[in-house]
């Protein structure tokens, strides 16, 4: 729309320029006759629907200049120009402030084209100052001063009568306009305008936005006198007690904090600021306005960082961070936190909400400090699994935020400047929570003291055997180091000339694990079960007396088929037939047709979907689960830690239609099921019975 207009406006002037010089070059009986009353009146309609069109600054500024022009080639290409000018003056009430400010731009950008432009202002300084003789008002008085300054005449009179005697305050805006011009105008008597200013921030008659702006004005004039201590002190008394209670009166301290430099010295005031209705207005409502302002800010703190010749840290940790692909774009390393200490430091990189939750845990149990949290933003879809780590990630003592969302699955590149970045300081703790060749590459990558696993459900099982016991050695493509692939020589070339390398075996890894593992080698493990974010959450915990059937991606991971898959879970819902059943499915699985109609149908069952995983849902909400059902994930090992009360039951599938790397996979997690106290219910027999009935 914006663009449109300015189109409009461009053609317009260009019209208008085009028939005065034609008409210049023609003789007085072949003039082209044009009515000019009807050219203006059509000027007057594109000037009243300005009022309509919201746009940013710089367009704003692109309008003025465009209607500016139009008006002044108007009236320079007008023979009767007493008469027109007399019609302006007629609008000019219709025109409003808008007038003057055209010709407020207009004199900052005076050329010779615009030799008119001095009778139209003559012209307009006259009808005002009757204006203001008759009625001593706020708007007459705002509009002869702005006329009175382009001109540069009267202002110290028009100053020394305002004091003496009193005005008629027609609107807030216009009288504080009036002292403002004052202030900056003249330079006696600034002790009284400034005392009529700071009345209006200590008047509760006034809005807030309307004190907030006097007093910002007040400190403003200290700081261009270069009393750089009174504006500090004054600002600090303004802000001392804020309670911003709307995005317009954020951006009014923002907008001082940059301008007179402030951001430095507050910086916790303008982060959190900043980050409440900047950043999370521009993460949750898509407006334009929001959008300009989030920019606006963005390319600020861009020029801070120039400034300072350092990183600007922000030291507000995000509270209620959502994922949104306007900020979190593929390739790119998002810094969202940073008050990291220079030298050692530890590192924890996680992909899921399991990951997440050790990460919590280890970090309590080895008592690091001077805290990497990066959040990998691998398995994007709706979104659900990135806020889930964002929402746990407040649980942790990070001392730097990072995210990285990576662009291509074929050669990693966008990972390159990812891995630069952290490689400048050695790593005393690394924690990582795949086997995969990308995690494998961050390890390679690292000078780091000790490495450790962190659970990411029963994978923790599959990775410790494929790494230590050498008759199980590698039986999954994607834990075998440098695989033999035309790929991974391209990226040797492309990382080498980097100085990074590709790959690494992971021959040093420890575990920080929920899990019996078997020791087999020299390998460090380290048990837990989840005691301190017991103690965090725990209280008071109300025992649910309904049964949780966790759903599992069976389908789409494992290789079960579809129609199978379903009987299991109508069988699963057939043994608590007696019982209220929620069924919870995992964030990765899809929901079938065929359970859904089934669910309906059923009375005695509903769906449930968290916005976290299920035993952060349990702590989160007060909530002690009396009965936990599944198939084979790690929630039931993390329940039994959490809530040693409930009854946990692992529901085994039929292994013998899965692959060999599947079977030895599954059969090892139900190992470990009974090692642990889940109580494990066979479904391969009652699965043979439901298919021959």
């Amino acid at each position: 729309v914006i663009l449109r207009f300015i189109s409009i406006l461009s053609n317009f002037d260009y019209m208008i320029n085009i028939y005065g010089r034609f008409n210049r070059k023609l003789k007085n009986d072949k003039k082209l006759d044009v009515n000019e009353e009807i050219l203006f009146k059509l000027f007057n309609l594109i000037f009243r629907s300005c009022k309509n069109i919201n746009c940013d600054t710089k367009n704003r500024k692109l309008i003025l200049k465009y209607l500016t022009s139009i008006y002044l080639s108007l009236i320079a290409n007008f023979y009767n120009l007493n008469n027109l000018l007399d019609y302006v003056i007629k609008e000019s009430q219709v025109f409003g402030n808008k007038l003057i400010e055209i010709i407020e731009f207009s004199y900052e950008n005076k050329n010779d084209n615009y030799l008119c432009l001095d009778q139209l202002v003559c012209k307009l300084y006259n009808y005002y100052q009757n204006k203001y003789e008759v009625k001593n008002s706020s708007y007459c008085l705002y509009n002869f001063l702005r006329i009175s300054v382009v001109l540069k005449k009267d202002i110290d009179y028009l100053k020394k009568d305002f004091l003496e005697k009193p005005i008629s305050i027609n609107n807030t805006r216009e009288y504080f306009g009036i002292l403002k011009i004052f202030l900056y105008s003249t330079d006696t008597d600034s002790k009284e305008i400034i005392k009529k200013i700071w009345s209006i921030y200590s008047k509760t008659i006034y809005s807030r936005i309307d004190r907030i702006s006097s007093a910002l004005t007040v400190v403003e004039y200290h700081y261009s006198q270069n009393r750089i201590s009174k504006a500090k002190k004054l600002f600090s008394l303004i802000t001392k007690n804020i309670s911003s209670k709307n995005q317009d009166e954020a951006v009014l301290y923002l907008s001082m904090m940059q301008q007179l430099q402030f951001y430095k010295e507050y910086k916790e005031l303008y982060e959190s600021l900043y980050y409440q209705y900047i950043f999370n207005h521009f993460n949750k409502r898509n407006s334009t306005k929001n959008t300009l302002l989030f920019l606006e800010n963005q390319i600020f703190l861009f020029k801070a960082k120039k400034d300072l010749e350092e990183n600007y840290k922000f030291t507000k940790k995000l509270i209620n961070l959502k994922y949104d692909k306007r900020i979190f774009k593929p390739g790119d390393t998002n810094t969202l936190y940073n008050n990291l200490k220079v030298g050692k430091y530890n590192c924890y990189f996680v992909s899921t909400p399991g990951q997440m939750l050790s990460a919590i845990e280890a970090q309590n149990y080895f008592k690091t400090t001077n805290n990497v949290l990066v959040i990998l933003l691998f398995v994007i879809k709706d979104g659900k699994n990135i806020n889930q780590m964002f929402k746990l990630s407040e649980l942790f003592p990070y001392d730097k935020l990072i995210t990285y969302q990576n662009k291509s699955s074929k050669f990693y590149v966008s990972f390159i400047p990812f891995l630069k970045q952290l490689t400048k300081d050695k790593v005393d703790y690394l924690f990582i929570g795949f086997n995969t060749i990308l995690y494998r590459r961050i390890v390679a990558n690292l000078n780091y003291k000790k490495l450790f696993y962190l659970d990411d459900g029963v994978h923790t099982i599959t990775t410790h055997e494929d790494i230590y016991n050498d008759a199980h050695k590698n039986t999954r493509k994607e834990y075998i180091p440098f695989p033999k692939t035309l790929n991974l020589q391209k990226m040797k070339l492309i990382y080498g000339i980097h100085g990074l390398k590709v790959d690494t075996y992971l021959n040093d890894l420890n575990f920080f694990t929920v899990y019996n593992l078997e020791q087999y080698k020299n390998e460090t493990i380290v048990k837990h079960d989840f005691s301190y974010i017991g103690s965090l959450l725990i209280k008071n915990h109300k025992i649910n007396n309904v049964v949780y059937v966790l759903g599992q991606p069976l389908v789409n991971q494992v290789g079960v088929e579809q129609d199978i898959y379903t009987k299991y879970l109508k069988e699963v819902f057939e043994y608590y037939n007696d019982r209220k059943i929620i069924f919870v499915p995992h964030r990765l699985e899809i929901i079938y047709e065929e359970i859904e109609t089934y669910i309906s149908q059923r009375k005695n069952i509903e769906i449930f979907i968290p916005d976290a995983p299920i035993e952060f849902y349990f702590l989160n909400n007060s909530i002690y689960p009396r009965d936990v059902a599944s198939f084979m994930t790690s929630a039931l090992f993390n329940i039994r830690k959490l809530f040693p009360e409930t009854k946990t039951r692992a529901f085994e599938i039929d292994l013998t239609k899965l692959d060999s790397h599947h079977q030895r996979g599954i059969s090892l997690i139900y190992e470990h099921y009974r090692n642990e106290d889940v109580e494990i219910i066979e479904l391969k027999e009652k699965y043979e019975k439901f298919i021959s009935h």
